[in-house]
Formats: C-alpha cells, structure tokens, sequence
C-alpha cells in the first residue's frame, strides 16, 4: 500500500517537482514504510509529526479517560475542591 502511495508521489513529483505538499506526503509515506520494514531512519519529518498529533489532538482526551482509565486529573481536582 505505501508503496504504491510512494510510486504516485514520484509520479506526481516528476511533473511538479516544485509541489511541497505531494513531496511532504511522499517523504512520510516513505517514513511510514521504511519503519515497518526495520529499515535504519532518520527522523521523522516534520510533517508526518505534525499531522500525528494534530490528528491524535482531537481525540486525546478521550484515550486518556476512557481508553487508559486515567483518573489522575480527576483525583487532583476533587483533592483541591475539598
């Protein structure tokens, strides 16, 4: 699957090579591949983090309360209000 992603992207990039946004997905599907095949890499592009956790934004709080059962927050809150 990303390699075929990767394939389209060069495709695209061929024709447009002043195109960031194919080459910033590109270099993250790329990233993405190369870390589930083990292969040595560099860090990951900023992109790729940024739409990670912009994407893991939204539904943080909710993993937290429900998924990992934190009742930390709410500890610290009911022991200030009492």
């Amino acid at each position: 699957c990303y390699q075929k992603t990767i394939g389209l992207y060069d495709h695209g990039l061929a024709s447009n090579p002043n195109d960031q946004q194919s080459y910033s997905r590109q270099q993250s599907a790329i990233h993405v591949l190369n870390s589930q095949v083990e292969v040595m890499i560099k860090p990951a592009p900023e992109n790729y983090i940024r739409v990670l956790f912009d994407d893991y934004a939204a539904r943080f709080d909710r993993h937290l309360k429900v998924i990992l059962n934190d009742r930390f927050p709410y500890l610290i809150k009911n022991r200030l209000l009492t």
